[in-house]
């Protein structure tokens, strides 16, 4: 088993400039290990398949990643391997990124569509002037030529006409600075620092994957107390936002006319328990306890019962809620026309996942 320890002091015990690699436990990530050279120099490595062949990763010097980072790149990178898509192949094709467009569609690609929502990456995307395309299932330009329906015109990006072409290696803090005091007079300062915050996670990630050296200071990072010499942003204050009456005219008739019934569903029991969207496609029905008219949601971060266990946490379900329940097609309805609570979700994925259960409401 590998330890901060163990690593530091590994010395090379190879013979004639043979291969000498330190394998991980084995319960850690399949092929991992740290690969000590003749010079002393050590590297982070992974093994993996992908089509028959065997492939060797290396994944950081061991001077720079703790293992504990190094461990979790290493999973990532047998996972893409399982899914097959070779890790050495996509590497290659990152470090042809030259420009802040380069960049962009990659971490789109890479890390956006990957580990963000939905509407987050698609958010980020529109941001950076590109658009995603399901015919070809991939990132295309925007043609700003084209007009949205009824003939409004399509909002720049600001990000891509500024630094789009710019080499990433080349774009200064002031280049943001400019970018996002430009922004916060055209567009306001809630967008402004979105769009900062966006730049400095791109750059972020761009350290990450080893497209900037390790040492680079991110040209977009925010101004603290004790570096004044990154972006200030502009101060926000909270807001209140209320729903006006044709947008609930039009919420309503995009639910009624929405086909997929666990979808409608799923927006209606969010509204009539003010339960979180990812209560709500998370619950078994199990959680639904009828008879009290409550739908159990988790447990109590802060709240105990007296033997010291969390407590758990409920909802109310109107008469209404536990009609949409009951007239869900999976809905386990027992001899006396009441719920039966079951393990099995109330939302059920419908592709294969990791929860097996809904994890985002794609329409309405």
């Amino acid at each position: 088993m590998l330890t901060e320890r163990t690593v530091k002091t590994a010395t090379y015990e190879g013979e004639g400039g043979s291969q000498d690699v330190r394998y991980d436990r084995p319960d850690g990530p399949a092929g991992f290990g740290v690969r000590v050279y003749p010079s002393g120099r050590k590297s982070y490595v992974v093994f993996y398949r992908v089509a028959g062949r065997r492939r060797l990763y290396t994944i950081g010097s061991a001077s720079s990643l703790s293992l504990k980072e190094a461990r979790d790149r290493a999973r990532r990178i047998v996972q893409t391997a399982k899914d097959g898509i070779d890790p050495l192949t996509e590497r290659q094709r990152a470090r042809n990124v030259q420009t802040f467009s380069d960049l962009a569609l990659v971490y789109l690609e890479d890390y956006a569509r990957r580990h963000k929502t939905r509407g987050s990456w698609r958010d980020d995307a529109r941001r950076l002037g590109f658009e995603w395309d399901e015919s070809s299932r991939q990132f295309v330009w925007i043609d700003y030529d084209t007009a949205l329906p009824g003939g409004r015109k399509r909002k720049r990006s600001a990000i891509r006409d500024r630094l789009g072409g710019a080499k990433i290696t080349a774009i200064q803090t002031a280049d943001i600075r400019a970018l996002h005091r430009d922004l916060g007079e055209e567009r306001g300062p809630y967008e402004a620092n979105r769009q900062q915050e966006l730049c400095r996670s791109i750059f972020n990630f761009a350290v990450a994957e080893g497209l900037l050296p390790p040492d680079t200071s991110n040209p977009a990072r925010a101004a603290t107390r004790t570096d004044r010499a990154g972006v200030k942003r502009f101060r926000e204050k909270a807001r209140d936002r209320y729903v006006e009456k044709h947008e609930m005219r039009r919420f309503g008739d995009a639910v009624a006319d929405e086909s997929d019934v666990h979808v409608k569903a799923a927006v209606l029991l969010s509204l009539l328990t003010g339960a979180r969207k990812t209560e709500i496609l998370a619950r078994r029905w199990s959680d639904v306890v009828e008879d009290r008219g409550q739908l159990h949601i988790g447990y109590s971060k802060g709240a105990k019962l007296a033997d010291g266990r969390p407590a758990p946490s409920y909802k109310e379900l109107p008469d209404e809620a536990l009609d949409i329940l009951r007239a869900l097609p999976n809905a386990p309805i027992g001899r006396n026309g009441k719920l039966v609570r079951t393990d099995e979700w109330i939302f059920p994925s419908r592709r294969r996942s990791a929860s097996g259960h809904r994890v985002e409401i794609r329409a309405a």
